[in-house]
């Protein structure tokens, strides 16, 4: 019985153990150095996907600051035209690759599925905006530049009460906050946390 106790004991401390363990990302991005991002393009309008890229280059730096750096490329109509091509396709990204000196690429689209406004008056704010409750995705690609192909794809969705959201002509929802950070920072926070799990140790 006494072994039986030690034995149950022992598996216990090792389950322990290897929750404290510090977690290895599954991509580490340490071993590029330079990584190219693309700005996050998006389905609505506005400042929101502008506060997404600086989000997720944030916490890209965040990593290893003294290992990686950041090339900002532009949205990708952009880099287009800049190469003379027509869509990103893998010779396009091999292109990117040579022309910048870099082995992988960040390519994101932050998509906005629904939009529920607090209909009462006293959610209206700056703009004439109002608070909504905001269903929205993202989707993270990292392009590899060697072979033109995608070394990793994940996405992530969250719901969350932001600020200032305009309704404009056709019933098109605006995202133009006068302090974006503040109106969309924690729905854009979530996802890009979310999203860059399999890059964090820890």
């Amino acid at each position: 019985m006494r072994k039986f106790c030690y034995i149950i004991m022992a598996g216990v401390l090792l389950l322990f153990a290897a929750g404290c363990a510090p977690r290895v990302p599954v991509i580490d991005l340490t071993e590029y150095g330079k990584i190219g991002f693309i700005d996050v393009s998006s389905s609505a309008e506005g400042e929101i996907a502008k506060v997404a890229s600086q989000k997720l280059i944030e916490k890209i730096l965040e990593i290893d600051r003294d290992k990686i750096t950041v090339i900002e490329l532009g949205n990708e109509e952009e880099i287009l035209r800049t190469l003379g091509r027509e869509r990103m396709d893998s010779e396009t990204i091999q292109m990117i690759g040579k022309k910048y000196n870099i082995g992988v690429i960040v390519s994101s689209h932050l998509n906005i599925s629904e939009v529920r406004p607090h209909l009462d008056i006293s959610a209206i704010t700056e703009s004439f905006g109002v608070k909504a409750d905001v269903d929205a995705s993202l989707i993270v690609k990292l392009l590899e530049t060697e072979g033109g192909g995608t070394l990793w794809s994940d996405s992530v969705e969250d719901t969350e009460s932001v600020a200032s959201v305009s309704i404009g002509s056709g019933g098109l929802f605006h995202f133009n906050a006068n302090t974006p950070e503040k109106a969309y920072g924690e729905l854009v926070k979530s996802l890009v946390r979310k999203i860059s799990r399999d890059f964090m140790s820890g």
